[in-house]
Order: C-alpha cells, then structure tokens, then sequence
C-alpha cells in the first residue's frame, strides 16, 4: 500500500469529525427523507424472530440491503452487496465474479448460515459457499443478522445469517406482463446480461422466469513462487539458463517466476417461479434456479527469458552463483473449477392463521476442479519457450445435496408471541479423484489404468432433526423479553473411504458407524425502549457448528502428510453475549452501536500427527479454543435534501488457545470502516463508498507482496443518470485510485463498467 495505516485512520477520523459538525448545522433538513443505507428503524425483518418485527426492537445488529441499493450500487454478487454492512468485509481475491470471501465478524463462511428463500446454500462438502453462483437477477432484499441464532436455525448460524429473499409476482392485473433487462460492459472483457419477465395469468396465478449471465476473461491474479534447487546435478548446471536481474520473492522466501495468467469466469443462471393465491391471506410460492459456474487460467506467462528474449517454461535457471531453480510447465497452469446446481424450493404462507413452511432441495450435481501433471507431458527437459496446456492430470469431484424442511406456527394474545416449529435436514457428500488424459477435460478419464483412472472416493452424510420453541413477552411498556430455545439430533452416517493403488491395481478401503451428537441451543435476549426513538438490548446465545463432511470422511492414508479421517470429530459450541443500542436522533439519523463477544470451545484445527509406525499424518481434531470480541458503531444521515452520507466502524480481535499457546487469529482485521456519500438531482445520483481494512497477517510481516494480506483502501464510484422511468444509465469505477493490493494474491486494479438498465 502506498498510504500508510495511520494516515488512513487518521483521514477517516478527520472526515467523520467535518460530517458530524454538517449533521449538527443540517439537522433539521429533510425530515422526511430516507436515509442512504437501509437501516430505518421502522424496516420490517424477519430473519431474526422468524416473524415480521420491526427492526428497531430486535435485540440484534441486524442490516438489509435493498433491491434499490442493489441497482444503485452496480452490485455485482451478493457478496459485494452485503461487504459495506458493519461488522462485514470482503476478501478482495477475486472480487466481483472470481472467488471473493464474505468474512462477518471474523467469521467465514463456513460459521455463517446462507439462506435463499430459506433454502441453505452452504456447501454439504466445506459448509463454504459460493457467492458468486447466488442469482442477482430477483432479489428483493437480503437481510443480514450478525450473532448466535442457533436457538432457531440450528447448526452454521454461529457468526451470522445472511437470508436472501427473491421478490413475490404481485401487483399485476390479469393477462399483463412486464419485463426487467440489464446489460453491462466493464474492463478485463467483462459482461452482465440479465432479464426478468413476470406475467399474472389469473387473479389467483402468476409466473415469472429469468436468465442471468455473468463472465469475464479476468486478470492475473496467482503469481507463481518456486523455492531453489535443493539437488541439482552438474549436467543441469551446465544447461542452465543465467537469469539476469532479480525476481520478486514471496513472504516464505521463494522467487516469483511468472503468473499462471488471466483468471476467467462464466456464470449462467437460469431462474423460473409461480405463485398461486389461495385466498388474501394463503399463498404457494415454487422458485427454481439453475446455475453453472465455470473458472479458468489463461494466458500464462514467465519472468524468465533466454537470450533471444522469449519466454521460459522449463529448465534450470542460474539465479546466482550458487543458487538454481528447477522450474517445469506446470508450474505456470493454474486450476479449471465447474459446477452445476438445481434448487428447488416451495414456501407455504397463511398469514391470518400465522404459519410458514418451507421444503426445498439444492443439488450441486457437479461440483470440484482439474489441474495440469505431473507427468510425461511436463517432464523437466530443455528449455521450453511455448507450453502444451492440454496435457495428463487430474481431477477431484465433490457433488454434494442438501434437502431442507421447516414448518412453524405464531401464536399472538395480548403482550405474548409464542413461535413452535420443527426442521429437518439432510446433507450428502460424494468426493472422487481421477486421472486424465487431458486435464481441462474432466471427462477425459484415463481408460488405460485400472477403474478408468480412479485413485480415492469418500462418502459421507449427515442428518439433523430439530424443534424449537421461542416466546416474546412485553413484560412493560419499555421492556420486551424474548426467551428460546431449539433442540437438535445431529447424526454423521454412510462414512466410507477407498484409495486405490494404480501400480499394485487394488487398494484399501473402510467404513465409518454412524454416530449421534444431541445439543440444546438457548437464547435470551432484552429489548429496553427507553422512549420512541431509543432501544436498548442485550441477549446471550448458544450456538454449534458441525464439522464439514470432508473434514470427518477425506481420507488419504497415513504417509506423505496426507489427511486421514476422524469420525470422532465432533461440533464446535459457541456462546455469544452482545449489548447494543438503537437511536433515531431525528427523522434524518440514526445510530447503532453493537457490543459482542464469542467464546468456542472444541474448535477445530488441522494437527500434524504420527502413528505407530513412524508415518507422519494430518488430521482434523478438536483442540483449539477461540475468543473474540469487538464493538461495532454505525451512522446514518442526510446532510440535506441532496445529499446522503453513512459511516461504519468496526474494532475486533480473535485469539485461538492452541496446543502451541494462545496466538491472535491474524484472519481477522482489527480495523474496519465504511463511510460513503450519494447526491440526487432530479434524474442523476452519484454516489462514493469508501473502505478501509487493516492487514489481515502476523505483525512484522512485510505487505505488498505477493502471499500476503495487505491493508487497503479502496473507494468506489457509481454514476446513474434516468432517462426516463423506465431506462437508467449507469457509469461505475472500482478501486478509483488503481491502489496496489495482495490478499494472498493479486487483486484488481481500477476497473470501469458502463450499463443500461430498462423496463418494459
């Protein structure tokens, strides 16, 4: 980074100071006005209660982020869309298309429950999930709720829960039709193609369908780091290649040789939905999504060049009198990542009788990655100026499915609301290693080896069966208690692992029992309404996070540092205590702030272990213990009837109590800060966000280099200019100040995208 830490603290401090003076001198402009961010204290929610509340007495920090702010913004995953919320933000590698990571308090995705109309989107093999498969195309809002909620979604919902909801075919009259359309061209070949169309068929009957691509060529982003030649024989020191100059190095000291190219994506969704009326206050709604997702390298290249000046791929390279490095073709393919999912789900509501259910199923029928070699095709030999990226390799496969019931009733007397409901869930995963005659071909199986290929297969499966219950009770005027509870029957089944031996044609398999765990999750929580305009809360939960199936079934064998299975492995429990406060300063502000804390126990962590016979082996085990804690502080307003601004900030630290002694979890950023600006005029908004986020790495650890995590500060602008009511333009720059930024890998600099929006 070319700005310093203190500077950009320093800057954001300054800015907020000069914006809260304008608040006091603009405080009563635009009364009515809405703020820029969606937090209106008089917002309907309903992630965090299952049941319609306003936000301003739920006893959590809870965000939405609106279809508006989705348009508006030019947001181009549901990942960019909630990465400005407190509390929240997103791992630059890959962004907008290619691989970003939500982190929410700390959390990844693997301790944050993702919803889709109340359909789990979490992967059934690493709980992890892929935002950028997620349609954009119908959403109506997506409301965030940070904190335990395992007293009423179970498992997963340890950090947060993210519920993403698609917008319901109403408000048509019979035989009419319309239609949503958007298409968008940005830098690095980037394109956005979506369009909606609705249609009400009867009074009781509407459907609507839609299509949704998303794909770029991308850029470079995995630089390839080679460490010396340990052993290198006089015949190789001879033919070796002098490098002149001196290549970039990594953290772990190895030398940056070339990139595996221009990281590329495609995404296709394909979307249809029907809603049949039953009556006002009964309604079916089905959606179905169909999605492939494609990544890919291409166009490598080599910081190594011979005396010609071309591109080395292979060979010795001399890079100082005594040092070599050994570099082969391989090293500069990267990875092709598929998939292919179907979701199905189906929502009951009967709002006079207050009962929801909800089924659902997502299956990613195709799911995993190929890569190049080793093998014949990449052999080390002279030095190759070209490569064959079409050679052996191979590929791992994990399909997986997720099936989802919930139903539950409100009972709602007087000062009482009392919700009872039951969920059940059942998650598969299916893992296999191939090898290939052509690695970016999956379905190239090499028919020449014994089982066309096949080296290992793991199996796995779960199932959880649950009740809860929570009430709400206005013991006062100012006070609102809400007690809950959920029971859940945790069970890990069908464990089975098989390795093959190509040489010897057979191999060693084994099968796993099933085994039970029962957890008890309650939930307590305060809600004080000092007055009209202040809420004040405090609520303690506790929460458990099952081990993701491949962390329990992969099994490598004993030898090579390979993983082994642990079907001992058990969930991860989490408490959590969090004291927070609501205020509408006037009908222009308004602030919240958050207290928390998480302590986890049975914490899982990979060990490095050694068996009976000497063999070093790694495994998933429950050792570690986490405690983090933070406070989150948010402010809304409008400066005048123009002009709109926000600001968040957030502090937290974790630190993990491993066999090693307690260290600070370097994922998670001490700092964060969002603050942004949107001005209106008649048919023109332009709007500024900005965002600082400190280093996410060890203290000491130098940054700007490739593999480490560097601190940023990025702004972004969007331009949107109505034509007329029906057509918007919209102009929209990334990273406006093309700032330099490693999170692991490189990220993108400034990148531009022009769109038109239009309906009809």
């Amino acid at each position: 980074m070319k700005r310093s830490k203190k500077l950009v603290v320093s800057s954001l401090i300054c800015s907020s100071l000069m914006c809260s003076m304008a608040m006091q001198a603009n405080a009563a402009a635009a009364q009515h006005e809405e703020n820029l961010k969606s937090y209106d204290m008089d917002a309907t929610v309903v992630t965090a209660t299952k049941m319609s509340e306003k936000l301003a007495k739920i006893p959590a920090s809870v965000s939405v982020v609106t279809a508006k702010e989705i348009k508006e913004h030019n947001y181009q995953t549901v990942a960019d869309a909630i990465q400005s919320l407190p509390g929240v933000f997103l791992d630059q590698k890959g962004q907008s298309g290619a691989g970003g990571n939500i982190f929410i308090r700390g959390y990844d995705a693997t301790d944050i429950l993702v919803l889709l109309d109340g359909m789990p989107m979490n992967k059934t093999y690493n709980n992890d999930v892929s935002w950028d498969l997620i349609p954009m195309n119908n959403i109506s809002k997506i409301e965030v709720v940070k904190g335990s909620s395992s007293s009423l979604y179970g498992g997963r919902a340890v950090g947060a829960i993210v519920q993403i909801f698609t917008k319901k075919n109403t408000g048509l009259a019979p035989g009419e039709v319309v239609a949503r359309t958007t298409l968008k061209y940005g830098s690095d070949n980037t394109w956005n193609k979506k369009v909606y169309v609705e249609g009400q068929v009867t009074d009781k009957l509407s459907i609507g369908a839609g299509y949704e691509q998303r794909k770029s060529d991308g850029y470079k982003t995995y630089y390839k780091g080679v460490s010396p030649a340990k052993k290198i024989s006089q015949e190789e020191k001879d033919s070796a290649v002098n490098y002149i100059g001196k290549l970039p190095q990594t953290l772990n000291g190895k030398y940056i040789i070339g990139a595996r190219g221009d990281k590329g994506y495609n995404t296709k969704n394909v979307s249809a939905n029907m809603r049949y009326d039953f009556s006002d206050y009964q309604h079916l709604q089905y959606n179905y999504w169909h999605t492939e997702h494609k990544y890919f390298y291409g166009h490598p290249m080599s910081y190594i060049h011979n005396a010609a000046g071309k591109e080395l791929f292979s060979g010795p390279v001399q890079i100082s009198a005594n040092g070599y490095l050994d570099i082969s073709p391989e090293d500069f393919l990267g990875y092709e990542g598929f998939s292919a999912s179907n979701t199905h789900v189906l929502n009951y509501t009967d709002t006079k009788n207050k009962v929801n259910a909800m089924m659902g199923i997502h299956k990613d029928s195709i799911a995993g990655f190929s890569e190049a070699g080793p093998g014949s095709a990449y052999k080390k030999g002279p030095h190759l100026t070209s490569i064959d990226d079409d050679g052996i390799g191979n590929v791992s496969s994990y399909p997986g499915k997720t099936i989802n019931f919930d139903v539950n009733k409100t009972w709602d007397k007087d000062n009482q609301k009392m919700l009872v409901g039951a969920s059940y869930k059942e998650e598969t995963m299916d893992q296999y290693r191939r090898i290939l005659t052509h690695w970016r071909d999956r379905n190239s199986f090499d028919t020449s080896l014994p089982n066309k290929g096949l080296t290992a297969i793991y199996k796995g499966k779960s199932k959880n069966k649950a009740i809860y219950v929570q009430d709400e009770i206005k013991v006062s005027d100012p006070l609102t208690v809400y007690v809950g509870a959920r029971y859940d029957k945790y069970t890990k089944a069908d464990g089975y692992t098989y390795n093959y031996n190509i040489d010897k044609k057979k191999g060693q398999g084994f099968s796993y029992p099933s085994k039970s765990y029962t957890q008890l999750s309650p939930k307590l929580a305060l809600d004080y309404a000092a007055n009209d305009t202040t809420h004040y809360y405090a609520s303690f939960g506790h929460s458990f996070n099952p081990p993701p199936l491949f962390k329990v079934f992969r099994d490598g064998g004993a030898g090579m540092g390979n993983f082994v299975a642990n079907p001992e492995l058990k969930p991860e429990k989490t408490d959590t205590w969090e004291l927070g406060m609501k205020k509408q300063v006037a009908s222009n502000t308004d602030v919240n702030v958050s207290l928390f804390k998480a302590k986890t126990k049975d914490k899982i962590a990979s060990a490095e272990l050694v068996n009976a016979n000497g063999q070093k082996y790694k495994q998933y085990v429950n050792t570690d213990k986490e405690e983090r804690k933070g406070i989150e502080l948010g402010l809304n307003h409008k400066l005048n009837p123009n002009l709109s601004s926000y600001l968040n900030y957030t502090w937290e630290i974790a630190k993990i109590n491993s066999r090693k002694g307690e260290v600070l979890d370097y994922k998670v950023p001490k700092h964060i800060v969002h603050t942004g600006f949107k001005y209106q005029q008649k048919k023109f908004d332009g709007i500024v966000d900005m965002q600082y986020v400190s280093a996410r790495q060890a203290q000491g650890k130098a940054t700007g280099l490739f593999g480490s995590k560097d601190p940023y500060f990025l702004v972004d602008t969007v331009f949107n200019y109505k034509f007329t009511k029906d057509m918007t333009a919209q102009f929209a720059v990334h990273n406006l100040f093309n700032r330099t930024i490693y999170s692991d890998e490189a990220t993108s600099g400034r990148t531009y995208t022009v769109g038109l929006n239009y309906n009809f």
